[in-house]
């Protein structure tokens, strides 16, 4: 037993340990939201990565167009986006321009390593958290919310895939949530 342990420990401190979290809010689960296509606008980077948000954004038209039986598009730069700007009116007359049934908007808030945050002894901590939003075209209201943070413990070593790891993971979580819920 001793050996099985030791080799149990030995895995977690080389890859470490991945933790996600996710909150979601709107159409209850079971209750679909009846939407055949989305437009994923920039998202707003809060964060001091500048690829932040295209990377969030890029990761989130993947797994939904490999996941979900949404049409996905990106709102195009030409429509003169500005995600700082970007209330619902806003986004409601865009996916009505666009054809699509809503408009997928949100905010990365970190996406980052951190030292000594969580990781006793000031180790290194892929930190990455994301909140979105799906607007409605035919009403302009939020049909669904949800936010998502992970975090992953480096027990050793530094490990520079973890960032996108992390990323993955609350991409994974957020569009899964709402692949359900379509």
């Amino acid at each position: 037993m001793c050996t099985r342990l030791v080799g149990v420990v030995v895995l977690l401190g080389a890859g470490g340990c991945l933790s996600t979290t996710m909150q979601a809010s709107g159409v209850p689960t079971g209750k679909p939201l009846g939407m055949r296509s989305v437009a994923v606008a920039t998202l707003v980077n809060r964060t001091a990565s500048p690829q932040a948000a295209a990377v969030a954004r890029d990761l989130l038209i993947e797994r939904l167009g490999s996941r979900t039986t949404l049409r996905t598009i990106v709102v195009p730069p030409e429509l003169g986006v500005d995600p700082e700007r970007f209330d619902r009116t806003r986004a409601q007359e865009i996916a009505v321009k666009l054809g699509v049934d809503g408009i997928l908007v949100g905010t990365v808030f970190a996406f980052e390593y951190t030292e000594g945050r969580t990781n006793p002894g000031g180790l290194t901590t892929p930190v990455v958290h994301l909140d979105l939003r799906l607007i409605a075209a035919s009403t302009g209201t939020i049909v669904w919310a949800a936010t998502a943070r992970a975090e992953k413990s480096l027990l050793f070593t530094y490990d520079s895939a973890a960032l996108s790891e992390a990323a993955g993971s609350v991409v994974a979580q957020l569009t899964d949530d709402l692949a359900g819920r379509i």
